[in-house]
């Protein structure tokens, strides 16, 4: 007689039983959709990042000559690993890609980057990428909803912890493993993975997307490592010591696993409509809104305040300076809100190097003071209820008159307001109007729209490199 006990299996075998089992034409239509606009709007980011000063720099020390991938948005080419780092770090220098509205995770800073990276240099099939995409997406979002609140507690950035189990099991299911060798792959993967350390000063480093690229990198490592004959530890996840307990001091409950396969959770993933951390997102918001609606003009303001969730300070707290890095203007409400009220900008330009180093950007900023919502936080350790989203802004007018603005749910909220696949693509076309021409943009737009029928993914990395 078999023991129930001995038979269920854990997280980690689940999550590798889902991978290996799961095909392309298993996946529903609206997940394979989701899917391909998850590359585009990486694609997005990834091309902008290749531009700034921060993304050459990447370039320059990862170009190592050998010739195994692409590098999107230069000529050179790299090792697989290194492209990968690459590819993924330069996603993540303007912050502009979308995540879980379940977890903290970004799709965009780790799956879709390897996903990219290795479909392209093995020449598969669109089919095969968004099926490792959706797969390790969909267990990726699941572990980070389980221990997202301890683990961020302990001072990691799950990007790039959680970020490494999430593309080991991309690059896994592209190396097309079956369910033990996954299972042994995520636990390489997570020995490998960077702790990364928190704290202000960690959303204020341009090494941030380092950290990013190295889970992206290590993800592959682990994955080609068990190809190879390395074997891994099981049961990684949940076991006692194990990357739950020794990451966020908690164990996994059969919750993290449950509907997997049925319960699409990216489904709930958002996209950005602005440029920059979504922490940031309420105040610029209200800032478009006021503009329009009341005609409102940069001379007629005094000052601002915005009260947001204190436990958000830690990332977008920080005033900056000119001559401050791209990741430090990337997370600053007070930078990025004054862009929106002095010009109504939310989008690539902002984090160009002309503005970043505009004088009259940086002193309208100290205009605007940030309060902590103490007030939701205490809910929150109370009752469970908490928002990131949510804010409240007053513009006080040089008239004496004060302007209020509100906000619980962002745009681009999946339900509440989406972004469309319209303003999608128009923002492929914002990011990457400086990089590559605009037949070549329409070509990367036309085969992510058409994933499914790319037969080799080297070919849309052609179009996304130089």
């Amino acid at each position: 007689m078999i023991n129930e006990a001995e038979d269920k299996m854990g997280t980690t075998q689940s999550f590798a039983s889902f991978s290996a089992e799961t095909s392309f034409e298993s996946l529903p239509p609206e997940v394979v959709t989701k899917i391909k606009h998850f590359v585009l709007e990486t694609a997005a980011s990834q091309l902008l990042g290749s531009s700034c000063r921060l993304g050459k720099t990447f370039g320059s020390q990862l170009a190592d000559g050998i010739e195994e991938a692409r590098l999107v948005g230069r000529h050179e080419r790299a090792s697989v690993r290194n492209a990968a780092l690459y590819n993924t770090a330069i996603a993540d220098t303007n912050d502009s890609g979308g995540g879980s509205s379940f977890a903290v995770v970004h799709h965009s800073k780790n799956v879709v980057p390897v996903g990219l990276t290795l479909s392209g240099a093995r020449r598969q099939s669109g089919k095969t990428l968004i099926t490792a995409i959706g797969v390790s997406a969909e267990c990726y979002i699941r572990l980070d909803r389980a221990i997202a609140g301890a683990h961020i507690a302990r001072g990691h950035y799950n990007d790039g912890t959680i970020g490494t189990v999430g593309a080991t099991i991309t690059a896994a299911k592209l190396l097309g493993l079956d369910s033990e060798h996954i299972e042994t792959a995520i636990g390489t993967g997570a020995m490998l993975a960077p702790v990364t350390i928190g704290g202000n000063s960690m959303f204020r480093s341009s090494a941030r997307p380092l950290t990013m690229g190295l889970a992206s990198a290590n993800g592959i490592l682990a994955a080609t490592m068990t190809e190879a004959g390395v074997d891994g530890p099981r049961s990684i996840l949940e076991s006692k010591g194990g990357f739950a307990d020794a990451l966020a001091g908690s164990t996994l409950s059969d919750e993290v696993v449950s509907s997997l396969g049925g319960e699409w959770l990216l489904l709930n993933n958002y996209f950005k409509p602005f440029i920059g951390c979504r922490l940031t997102h309420v105040p610029r918001q209200g800032a478009i809104e006021l503009r329009e609606k009341r005609n409102l003009k940069p001379d007629s303001i005094d000052s601002v305040e915005c009260t947001l969730p204190a436990a958000n300070f830690i990332v977008m707290g920080h005033d900056v300076e000119p001559g401050a890095n791209i990741v430090e203007h990337s997370c600053s409400t007070t930078y990025l809100l004054a862009n929106a009220l002095l010009y109504g900008d939310n989008g690539p330009s902002v984090l160009s190097e002309e503005r970043m180093n505009e004088r009259r950007v940086h002193d309208f900023s100290k205009r605007i003071k940030l309060f902590p919502d103490n007030q939701q936080d205490a809910t929150f350790k109370q009752e469970g209820s908490y928002s990131p989203w949510m804010g409240r802004m007053r513009v006080h007018l040089t008239s004496g008159e004060a302007l209020d603005y509100s906000c619980d749910f962002m745009r681009g909220d999946p339900v509440k307001w989406p972004v469309t696949e319209d303003e999608l693509i128009n923002k492929f076309y914002d990011y990457s109007t400086d990089v590559v021409k605009k037949d070549r943009a329409d070509q990367v737009v036309e085969s992510v729209l058409r994933l499914q029928k790319l037969g080799n993914c080297d070919d849309l990395m052609r179009l996304l490199a130089l």
